[in-house]
């Protein structure tokens, strides 16, 4: 039975790594959230039109085998001689392929899912989960929080963007990696975890127990700030995010504000579909941005005419956190001169995921295009920078200080001065 066992395995090996490769998922879309940093929000939008897929996906599988003959040799000779057959797990062998090839590309932003971590991801999209309420990215061998939900079991416990969780319960951590950890975190809500943390300035361990909760990280914000400012913050741009901000919106719009403070702080991106539909309420028509497939020119997506918002003075907020969508958003106000940004530079994520949904609910997400710009700022690794930089302090956080939305307010406040 050891032969012929070893011999499947090592086909239905072979077949995963090929099968990956082909493209035997089926098509379901784009991503501009980012992976390997905070959490990412995964979805779909259709190829545009005249749009091919990649060549990668119209190989032949002899093409492929072909190519990847010596993979097949390797997992042959590893299967017949390795002495503890126990460990040739195909499952987790099969993903540990998969694995292996998205690293050798050295794109952070090209992964690969386990199904449970699929199945969060989903929940991401529909804009709520139940967990603790933050993203988390990997750098440099340990695990920080990138941020913190407003409104999150992990704010209301003390959590901070910055601080380093190093232990989970009782389990440290040891070249952690984001499937497993996000798995670790949440949970369902009212079960709770005890992360050890180390923080910035500040000698020694603390541990914080975190009681877990419904998260809601598509709960759009809108109100009126003193001297007539209208306020509206969109925390992501998944769920209904887009069309929750439109409803919000209209009724902030109705007050006949002064100006508008677009909070687009810590917002991790999602889909570029929501990206465009936002920007198209500040914008009458125009460039969003430019997309650059592997072949081919640079393809414009233009905003949609019938915007609510397209008149109006804003000032769009943005910080380290704010990352692919919401870039796209900031850089077409910034560029097309319907806005002034005011915070820090933001993440710098220029690329846009195909996801991919694997035969046996894994996913794969894999880098098909970078964007661009309206002026073609090339972002990446660098971010958007401010009109007006604003740094808050340690001690503005501390005191629960805003002087970022302070600046953008005043701002407008100066503008209608002027203007009378």
């Amino acid at each position: 039975m050891r032969a012929p066992v070893r011999a499947a395995l090592a086909t239905a090996l072979f077949t995963a790594v090929l099968f990956f490769l082909v493209g035997g998922a089926f098509y379901a879309g784009y991503l501009t959230a980012r992976v390997g940093a905070p959490v990412p929000l995964v979805g779909s939008l259709p190829l545009p039109p005249g749009v091919a897929p990649s060549r990668a996906r119209q190989a032949s599988p002899e093409e492929l085998r072909d190519r990847l003959g010596i993979v097949n040799e390797a997992w042959r000779i590893v299967n017949d001689e390795y002495y503890d057959p126990a460990k040739l797990d195909r499952e987790r062998l099969s993903y540990a392929a998969i694995r292996g090839i998205l690293e050798a590309l050295g794109d952070s932003h090209t992964t690969f899912a386990d199904p449970q971590r699929a199945r969060q991801q989903e929940d991401d999209i529909r804009g709520g989960f139940d967990g603790i309420g933050i993203s988390v990215e990997i750098k440099d061998g340990r695990l920080l929080i990138a941020r913190v939900i407003d409104d999150s079991p992990a704010l209301a416990a003390g959590l901070r963007v910055g601080d380093a969780i190093t232990r989970i319960d009782d389990e440290e951590l040891q070249a952690p990696t984001l499937d497993r950890i996000v798995g670790r975190i949440r949970g369902p809500r009212g079960s709770q975890v005890r992360l050890t943390i180390e923080r910035p300035g500040l000698t020694g361990a603390l541990q914080i127990a975190v009681t877990r909760g419904e998260i809601k990280t598509s709960a759009v914000k809108a109100r009126l700030l003193p001297g007539n400012v209208a306020y509206l913050q969109l925390p992501s741009f998944s769920g209904s995010a887009s069309r929750d901000m439109v409803e919000q919106l209209k009724q902030v719009l109705d007050s006949r504000p002064v100006g508008l403070v677009v909070d687009l702080r810590n917002n991790p991106g999602g889909l570029l579909q929501g990206a465009v539909d936002v920007a198209s309420q500040f914008l009458d028509d125009g460039v969003v941005l430019y997309e650059q497939r592997r072949e081919g020119e640079p393809m414009p997506f233009y905003a949609r005419r019938g915007g609510v918002a397209t008149q109006v003075p804003m000032v769009v907020l943005v910080n380290h956190g704010s990352a692919s969508a919401a870039e796209i958003v900031a850089g077409a106000l910034q560029d097309r001169g319907r806005a002034v940004l005011v915070g820090e530079s933001t993440y710098g994520k220029d690329s846009v995921q195909n996801v991919h949904q694997l035969s046996d609910r894994s996913s794969l997400r894999v880098t098909a295009a970078r964007w661009f710009t309206p002026l073609r700022q090339q972002i990446a690794g660098r971010g958007l920078t401010p009109d007006i930089v604003v740094q808050p302090s340690e001690d503005d956080r501390r005191a629960g200080r805003d002087p970022q939305l302070d600046v953008a307010a005043d701002y407008l406040r100066t503008r209608l001065a002027r203007a009378g």
